[in-house]
């Protein structure tokens, strides 16, 4: 499934305190995520196949001992995305 840009990834861990360790791992991977509060957040802008990114983050997770409790993608809204399209910025 391809998505538009401004489309993310929410991850929680089941302890707060993994989630350095999982953005860690993720950087590794070549995969960014921002931290806020307490979940990751991976922008899919560019992502072509959301299953095989989500499986990938899963495996990652499940190799650093880490117990994954939520992987959920939030779609942008016409509005974000409007707003990026007249603020200059590509939506891939």
């Amino acid at each position: 499934m391809a998505l538009s840009g401004g489309d993310v990834l929410v991850i929680g861990c089941q302890s707060a305190d993994d989630l350095p360790r999982l953005l860690a791992l993720l950087a590794r991977a070549g995969l960014p995520a921002a931290r806020t509060g307490n979940r990751l957040s991976v922008d899919l802008a560019g992502v072509t196949d959301i299953n095989k990114t989500v499986a990938e983050m899963s495996r990652i997770a499940s190799a650093g001992n880490l117990t994954l409790i939520e992987l959920t993608v939030t779609k942008s809204s016409l509005e974000d995305r409007y707003l990026r399209l007249i603020e200059g910025d590509s939506p891939s």
